[in-house]
Formats: structure tokens, C-alpha cells, sequence
């Protein structure tokens, strides 16, 4: 029975990871692009990340107190809300873009905070992997995809492939784990945490800064969609692989993240395609490195929901940062602002690396 219920919590996680992450990265690819298209600048688009990163830290405050129904409903309405959002789009997306971009950047939220929760209670082992292998794929393609689709066809085909996806995640929606298990510390290291910081602030650039900026520097739908992709497909390959290389420790986890992201900042004076594939396929791996072993790290030896409370905290105010904040220096300053991003990632890096003391090894949840 045990072993019936870990095949079908693997085969359900793994599935409703992967059709909602491909309804929302349908979208989350298209909002920018669209409202850049209907004449919208850089620091609305810097509020619709402000919208996107925002509501994880008060998400992730509200589910420290949350039963299994709150889980529940997190994992499951947020699908449902999004295939509405998706279906009215079809028809109103000219008129009311913003008011529902907005609306669904803030919607997603509870799917990501309730799904990791639930991880670590389920019978199935090794659930920060698949979870984060299930929206990994859809990261490194969907983004392919959308925009030869933007670049070719018409933009209701996104909205409809979106819909599709968020009602097929609808048949896969994972239990409430009941699985108990030892909490072996009770106070989360935030100085690990803090390269979930620079993973936040890379993504909030990708979506929300560097997206637009391609569009307005004259690249097609097409070759962004592609840049998107090498980025998703970068983290994809990374996530695959690290279940399969040697573990080096929390630390050199959180110092190699931090070091990979950091050349985001010479696109402040390099803007030329070969450099912006690099970067991206770096910030890729660097992401992934956090996303993954961090999260697992904190699910599977802290209280899950505080683990959840600082991973989620910390990558939406760096994804708040990476969006709105640098967006809205964006207008003012220009690309050279991008340069503000290479110290302090650096500087973490050095620190970590100079620290002595025991190292805190990831731990995988079992």
C-alpha cells in the first residue's frame, strides 16, 4: 500500500508540476512582451514583477499556520483561477491586459508555497527533485515555443495552450501528504539562504528586464522565446544532473550559485547576442543550484513550512528587486544599472568561501 501511494504521489507531482508550470510560464513569457506591444514602459511592466514576487513572502507568512484544507486549496483553486484567467484573456486581452496580468501574477502564488509544503509529507522520496524536473521542462521550452507561436501566429493560441494546461493539471493534483518525520533543527541558516536572493533577482531580470529590453533592441519574438528557452533549458539539464553528481556541501551549493549568476552585470555594457546566450545559460545553472539543493536542504531538516516561509521570502524580494526595483532604475539609468548586480553576488561569494567552520551538507528528504 505504502508503495502504491509513493508511485502515484511521484507520478502526480511530477504531472501537476509540469501542466501548471506550462500554463504559467505561457503567460508569465507572454504579459511583458504584449504590454510592451500595447505601449506600456519599462516600470509597469517593473509593477506586473512586483505583482509576481510580492504575494510569496505574505503567502509563505499566511501558510506557517496552515492545515492540510489550506494546502489543498492552495495546490488546486490557483489552477482553476488561472484556466479562467486564460479563457478571458482570449477575449479581453485588449482592453484589460494589465488588470489581468496583475491579477494572475498574483494568483499563482499560493500554487508554489502549498506545493512545497506538501513535499516533504508525502511517501515518495526525493520530491524537490521531481517537483523542481516537472516545472524545469516546461521552463526550457515553453518559452521556445511561445515565441516563434508570438512571431507567427496569433496571440490567442497562448491563451488557449495555456487554458489546455491548466485544466490538465486539474486531473493531477496531489494529495495531502500524512507522512510524519523528524525535524532535526529548529532555527533555518539564513546565510544559505541568501543565494535564493540572487536566484530571485536573476529571474525577476529574465522575465521582466531582459525580455523587453531584447524586444526593444530589435530581436524578434522568436530569438527572445529562444533565449528564454537556453535559460530554461540550462536549469532543466542542471536539475537532471545534480541527482546524479557528487554532493559538495550547502556551502559550495550557495557560493557556485552566486558566482554563475553574478555575470548578469557586464550585460549593463554588453548587449550582443553571444554574451546575453552566456549569461543566461550561467544564471541557468546558477538558479537551478539554489532552487533545488537549497530548497531541498531546508524541507528536509527545518519544519517544512518554515523552510518554505525563508526559501519563498527570500527569492520573492529578490525577484522583487530583479523586477520592479531594477526596472524602475532601468527607465532612469539606462542598462549600465545591471552592473549593481556583479558586487554583491561577488562579495557573497568571497565571504562564503572564506568562512570556516563545520559545513552544513544538503540532506535530501527521505
Amino acid at each position: 500500500m505504502v508503495e502504491d501511494y509513493a508511485s502515484d504521489d511521484s507520478r502526480r507531482l511530477f504531472l501537476n508540476s509540469f501542466f501548471f508550470s506550462s500554463g504559467w510560464f505561457t503567460l508569465s513569457f507572454a504579459f511583458p512582451l504584449i504590454l510592451l506591444g500595447q505601449g506600456y514602459g519599462y516600470e509597469i511592466i517593473g509593477v506586473l514583477g512586483l505583482a509576481s514576487s510580492a504575494p510569496f513572502p505574505v503567502m509563505a507568512a499566511l501558510y506557517l499556520y496552515s492545515g492540510k484544507r489550506m494546502i489543498r486549496y492552495g495546490i488546486l483553486f490557483p489552477v482553476v483561477f488561472l484556466a479562467i484567467v486564460s479563457i478571458t484573456l482570449i477575449f479581453f486581452y485588449s482592453r484589460e491586459m494589465l488588470l489581468f496580468a496583475i491579477l494572475a501574477c498574483i494568483l499563482q502564488a499560493p500554487w508554489w508555497i502549498a506545493t512545497e509544503i506538501n513535499l516533504n509529507s508525502l511517501e515518495s522520496s526525493g520530491n524537490a527533485e521531481k517537483y523542481s524536473v516537472g516545472w524545469g521542462i516546461p521552463n526550457a521550452v515553453i518559452p521556445i515555443l511561445m515565441g516563434f507561436i508570438l512571431q507567427f501566429s496569433s496571440i490567442y493560441v497562448l491563451f488557449l495552450f495555456a487554458f489546455g494546461a491548466f485544466i490538465a493539471g486539474m486531473f493531477f493534483t496531489p494529495r495531502v501528504g500524512a507522512k510524519k518525520r523528524i525535524v532535526r533543527k529548529d532555527r533555518v541558516e539564513v546565510r544559505y539562504s541568501i543565494a535564493l536572493l540572487f536566484a530571485g533577482l536573476f529571474s525577476g531580470f529574465l522575465y521582466f528586464i531582459l525580455e523587453p529590453t531584447m524586444r526593444t533592441s530589435g530581436f524578434s519574438y522568436g530569438i527572445i522565446g529562444t533565449v528564454i528557452g537556453i535559460y530554461g533549458i540550462s536549469s532543466a539539464a542542471s536539475y537532471i544532473s545534480l541527482n546524479y553528481v557528487h554532493d559538495i556541501g550547502l556551502r559550495g551549493y550557495s557560493v557556485l550559485s552566486a558566482i554563475l549568476i553574478a555575470p548578469v552585470g557586464f550585460l549593463g555594457f554588453f548587449f550582443q547576442i553571444y554574451v546575453i546566450i552566456t549569461v543566461v545559460v550561467l544564471g541557468g545553472l546558477g538558479v537551478s543550484l539554489a532552487m533545488s539543493k537549497i530548497l531541498s536542504h531546508l524541507i528536509g531538516i527545518y519544519p517544512p513550512r518554515k523552510g518554505v516561509f525563508f526559501y519563498e521570502t527570500f527569492f520573492g524580494v529578490g525577484f522583487i528587486i530583479g523586477s520592479f526595483g531594477l526596472d524602475s532604475a532601468f527607465q532612469l539609468v539606462g542598462r549600465s544599472i545591471l552592473l549593481i548586480i556583479l558586487f554583491p553576488t561577488i562579495a557573497y561569494a568571497i565571504i562564503m568561501s572564506s568562512s570556516y567552520g563545520r559545513e552544513t551538507s544538503v540532506t535530501r528528504s527521505s
